[in-house]
């Protein structure tokens, strides 16, 4: 188990402050924009900075005063970080070497290892002859011949295409899982953290603002911030509340929508999320179903995905436009008005 109590880090200006905590074998995903602190993070965990306040565990040991040899750490990076003069056999006997593996169990474990990650014919080539797809593999390789008890990847896909993308975060996965080890990769790519967490944190300003199981953090954001970054819906203002209902821009939501029970009077700057996932299109008219909270919306636009389709909706008012999935060959046109309906019982009351 990989935990982080109370971290707090400073340098040059950004503040990082961070708590966390990682199961034994889980695949964890960091997200967030650009200067969110994802690498920070990562380099705190790995030991090449030194937290100013908190502690780092993993397992039963503490490691923030440990150097990042000692750490039980496996590193892969964006840039592969591989040894250019060097085979790749060289590569991936280069961990167990420093750590004081004889030669025997060293050629034996790089021969196992390279056979399970298809990598036998690549043994004796150099590093610089390699495709970007497979230098990462070696590094993946490199990683796990220290035998590590965590994992960290920093963005090791980014630099790849789509398909090379694609079947190397495939075999990360299958190969973190098939060893136990548990791993935690930084990346901006929502769709890869969404395919490959058990456990996603969602990073902003050097803080973690939400986490918790992809279909956990779609059904129960913590904010409007995690419905943005996701995606994941509409969050519309709280104008007003008393015992009758929660009162917006869209029309007036009865108290008994569930999430954070508390007025704005409170002191608490509410929202409503509306998910997208559980919104219905009524066609030109809306539901007057006593369960269902109806509106009209705007077709601002239809976007073709390849297998799918989203339609860019807007309510009116204050209220931001929301993607919502459709039907490929959805009948939808673009500045058409359109009924939409949720059931009461999806709609979240939250922090803004």
């Amino acid at each position: 188990m990989l935990e982080l109590s109370a971290v707090e880090w400073q340098a040059e200006g950004f503040e990082l402050s961070a708590s966390l905590r990682l199961e034994r074998g889980m695949s964890g995903f960091v997200v967030g924009p650009s200067g969110s602190g994802k690498t920070s993070l990562l380099r705190l965990i790995a030991g090449f900075a030194r937290p100013d306040r908190g502690q780092i565990s993993l397992g039963d040991r503490r490691i923030d005063g440990l150097p990042p040899e000692r750490r039980g750490i496996g590193l892969v990076f964006q840039g592969d970080s591989l040894f250019p003069t060097m085979s790749v056999r060289a590569n991936l006997e280069f961990g167990p070497r420093i750590a004081g593996m004889d030669r025997s169990a060293r050629a034996h474990l790089v021969e196992s290892l390279a056979e399970s990650m298809g990598l036998t014919a690549l043994l004796d080539r150099g590093t610089r002859y390699l495709s970007g797809g497979e230098r990462q593999r070696v590094a993946l390789a490199r990683s796990l011949a220290t035998r590590p008890e965590l994992l960290l990847l920093d963005e090791p896909l980014a630099s790849l295409d789509p398909g090379s993308r694609t079947a190397l975060g495939a075999e990360i996965e299958a190969r973190t899982r098939a060893l136990g080890l548990t791993s935690l990769r930084v990346t901006h790519d929502l769709a890869e953290a969404l395919a490959g967490a058990d456990r996603i944190f969602l990073m902003e300003g050097g803080a973690i603002i939400d986490s918790g199981s992809p279909g956990g953090l779609y059904e129960n954001p913590a904010s409007s911030r995690t419905v943005r970054f996701l995606g994941s819906g509409l969050s519309v203002p709280i104008l007003a509340y008393d015992p009758s209902g929660w009162q917006t821009q869209l029309g007036k939501l009865p108290p008994s929508c569930q999430g954070v029970q508390v007025a704005p009077a409170e002191g608490r700057e509410l929202v409503a999320f509306f998910p997208a996932r559980d919104a219905r299109i009524q066609g030109d008219v809306a539901t007057q179903d006593a369960d269902m909270f109806s509106t009209r919306a705007l077709v601002r636009g239809l976007l073709f995905r390849g297998t799918r389709s989203e339609a860019v909706l807007d309510l009116g008012g204050d209220s931001a436009c929301f993607s919502l999935e459709v039907a490929p060959l959805s009948s939808l046109q673009k500045g058409e008005s359109v009924g939409i309906a949720w059931p009461l019982s999806s709609i979240r009351i939250i922090p803004r």
